[in-house]
């Protein structure tokens, strides 16, 4: 067997390096060790250092979260307030105009059933004018489809089986009705939100800040003042009478306001009406009048004729109204639409002030109104007349001769023209020169109604037909565009007025001779104290000045950090004693109107002001906050206090606080 060679090395022969070059390279590593220490404590520093700027931005988020979340949920919380107190005076008002509903379109029913009838009967009897024929007949074809479209609704209403009073009725078939079961869950709703506004703010906050500081596991965020302090009042139930009105006045005012636009503060306390919707009546609105004065005798006719002047408005004075006058006038297209020609209290002048409005149709609004009044205390209950028409001439004058008490309204068909022409010419009726008078509410044909007994043969008007007068008059006027006479002047530049002739007709349609029945009263209440009522401000100790907006609308919102670092925390925080915290300050305001009233409340950030009053306000709320719910146990109070109290003189140096 061969054997490899060995190698065989010589010790002697191998050249170590001498010994000064070895502690030379020993000490080049030692540098270099030493230098990637330097390096690394660098990059440490560096990192930190951008860490805790980041956290010192996340940490200021988070604060501003705080303040502007339970800012924000006070804010809204008297929001939701506020659309409760409109919700529960829109519930009384829609209690007054549904309540009415049923009797309101059940006489209008009987109205204009003997209106239709009654037209049709005076075609029988003769229309000798073709202008009165061509009224009367577009009178008939719009009471038609008015009867028309009323008899299913009566059915509904009346026939049916269905019982609106329990919808309306406090004590209703049933137990109580729906619409109050509603007004006290909105008004328990507010009580609620207020009771619990403190409590809800605060957890608001802490929820917003904390999530602002998901990566921090000590991070706590509170909101000053611990408790919501807010001084709130709960009124009673009468005090919806300042925005429901009574007696036909509609203000439409929060309980707590001024009269009128004039007053000084009216601004500050204008209410949603205003504020909000903006329902008003200008106290010097377009108003029209006639020019003239009046050559006809007839009592009911629009008198003197000519054009209707107008002024403009007032903007600096005007009345507010609330939700009931709202509601009535929505029901414009029933007047102006579906029931043209019904029992409208429009042409009621001569009637009394207690049923004079515009814009509605009469049943409603009378009943409506009365049962408004029903809310209040000092009204006794209230009769209407269920209608019952007498179409006979004859009979209304006989019945009037021996009991005129029984007759309750006389009304009337009146047709009214004006022309160029008078009667007697042969051009009299030629088209285009003539034109029905129709000018604001003395538009032809129209439907009048009296509230007594009328008698047309005491007018001194010829009686051209049964049941049918005239007169014949005139009147000078400068100008008339629907008869197409134009402004004219002599060479002299003075104005030649023009001759126009009016013929008005006037058809005695039936005098109202029906019994009195009580207006039901949805308001059955045995006693007011239970019954729901709004919530606002208690004024006399929240008044609108700069001391109330920064005790009761002015928050702040507290961060605490750990401020330890990212990397090596123990020797970059060695000389660190207290953690990160960061301040932000939200205040509250509504630039509409200074109550609960009026939901315009906002919530803003701005600058933190009045350092020392929110160290005190930290030292007396050190106990409600140490009761705060999810607080870390480690959370000390104390140590937060006395970080704040060391930044004092640097905020009165106007310094950074955070």
């Amino acid at each position: 067997m061969v054997q490899k060679p060995r190698l065989c090395v010589d010790p002697s022969a191998i050249r170590y390096p001498p010994p000064a070059i070895s502690r030379q390279r020993g000490a080049v590593m030692i540098v270099v060790l030493l230098a990637l220490l330097l390096l690394a404590a660098l990059v440490f520093y560096v990192f930190n250092l951008g860490w805790a700027a980041q956290q010192r931005v996340v940490a200021q988020n988070a604060a501003d979260a705080t303040a502007y979340s339970g800012g924000g949920w006070v804010a809204r919380s008297m929001n939701e307030v506020a659309l409760n107190n409109i919700a529960m005076a829109r519930l009384i008002a829609l209690i007054n105009v549904m309540d009415s509903a049923p009797m309101a379109v059940e006489h209008t029913l009987i109205d204009q059933r003997a209106l239709k009838q009654q037209i049709e009967d005076q075609f029988r009897r003769g229309v000798p004018d073709f202008w009165m024929q061509r009224a009367l007949t577009e009178i008939l074809s719009a009471v038609q489809m008015e009867v028309a479209a009323l008899e299913p609704v009566n059915a509904q209403l009346n026939q049916s089986g269905f019982d609106m009073r329990t919808l309306t009725y406090y004590d209703a078939p049933g137990g109580k009705g729906k619409f109050w079961t509603a007004m006290e869950s909105v008004d328990a709703a507010s009580q609620v939100t207020l009771n619990n506004l403190g409590e809800a703010a605060q957890m608001a906050a802490m929820e917003a800040g904390r999530h602002n500081l998901s990566e921090s596991k000590d991070g706590v965020a509170l909101l000053l003042p611990a408790n919501n302090g807010l001084p709130w009042k709960r009124g009673n139930f009468d005090d919806f009478r300042s925005v429901l009105g009574a007696r036909g006045s509609y203000s439409g005012l929060p309980p707590r306001t001024v009269e009128t636009a004039r007053d000084p503060d009216w601004f500050n306390y204008r209410g949603p009406y205003d504020a909000v919707f903006g329902w008003r009546w200008f106290d010097n609105q377009q108003q029209s009048w006639l020019r003239g004065v009046s050559q006809n005798p007839v009592p009911i006719g629009s008198g003197g004729g000519g054009r209707w002047e107008t002024r403009q408005p007032d903007p600096q004075f005007y009345i507010v109204f609330g939700p009931q006058r709202w509601m009535l006038d929505s029901l414009d297209n029933l007047e102006t639409g579906l029931l043209r020609y019904s029992r409208f209290a429009r042409d009621m002048d001569n009637l009394g002030d207690d049923i004079h409005v515009t814009s509605t149709v009469f049943w409603m609004d009378q009943l409506a109104r009365i049962k408004l009044n029903y809310l209040w205390p000092g009204g006794g209950m209230v009769n209407v007349t269920h209608p019952e028409w007498i179409d006979d001439f004859d009979e209304a004058r006989s019945i009037a001769a021996a009991t005129r008490d029984r007759i309750k309204a006389t009304r009337f068909v009146v047709v009214e023209l004006k022309s160029i022409y008078p009667a007697s010419s042969s051009k009299f009726g030629s088209d285009g020169s003539w034109a029905y008078v129709r000018e604001g509410r003395w538009a032809s044909p129209r439907i009048f109604y009296s509230r007594s007994w009328m008698d047309p043969t005491y007018w001194g008007a010829d009686k051209i037909a049964d049941h049918i007068w005239r007169t014949n008059w005139s009147y000078q006027d400068t100008d008339d565009t629907e008869l197409g006479l134009p402004l004219r002047t002599d060479p002299d530049g003075k104005v030649i007025p023009y001759t126009i002739y009016r013929v008005d007709e006037y058809m005695f349609a039936g005098i109202d001779v029906g019994q009195d029945v009580e207006v039901g009263n949805p308001h059955n209440f045995a006693s007011r104290n239970d019954l729901p009522a709004p919530i606002d401000f208690d004024h006399q100790q929240v008044p609108m000045d700069n001391s109330s907006r920064a005790q009761f609308f002015t928050y702040l919102g507290v961060v605490r950090q750990d401020a330890g670092g990212r990397l090596w925390p123990g020797q970059f925080d060695a000389d660190k004693t207290h953690p990160r915290v960061a301040l932000a300050q939200v205040r509250l305001f509504n630039n509409h109107s200074w109550d609960m009233w009026t939901p315009m409340w906002h919530a803003q950030l701005e600058p933190v002001s009045d350092y020392d009053t929110w160290l005190a306000t930290l030292e007396r709320d050190a106990s409600l906050l140490a009761t705060v719910p999810d607080l870390p146990i480690e959370f000390d109070i104390g140590e937060l206090q006395t970080y704040l109290t060391s930044l004092l003189p640097l905020v009165q140096a106007d310094l950074m606080v955070h």
